[in-house]
């Protein structure tokens, strides 16, 4: 009998620290799974936002659109991909230019 509680001992001992790092990752799940149902419930409540305001632009075509100190932040992400667009026809602009350019030497140099 004493030898059996010893062995049984030994098992919670040994299985202690299992017990614990299983518990650590059911908690880490738990936040994970938290933060997901935020998440969802986030992008649930932008989706209908959404909806709302193409409802709204249905129905009052007229309307023009007005723009706060709350609205900074997403009118300097929009225009930052304007400036990058931009950026990007000049590269391509001055691509085509230098080929232009170089075409006219070539039929320079050729006439």
């Amino acid at each position: 009998m004493r030898k059996k509680l010893i062995h049984v001992r030994e098992e919670l001992i040994e299985n202690e620290p299992k017990l614990k790092k299983l518990q650590k990752e059911y908690a880490e799940q738990e936040e994970q799974k938290s933060c997901l149902n935020k998440a969802h419930s986030f992008l649930d409540n932008l989706k209908e936002l959404q909806n709302n305001y193409m409802a709204f632009k249905a129905q009052h075509p007229g309307t023009r659109e007005t723009y706060g100190m709350s609205s900074i932040a997403a009118l300097l992400q929009q225009s930052e991909t304007i400036f990058r667009a931009e950026s990007h026809f000049q590269n391509i602009n001055a691509k085509l230019q230098s080929f232009v350019d170089q075409q006219k030497k070539n039929d320079l140099v050729s006439s």
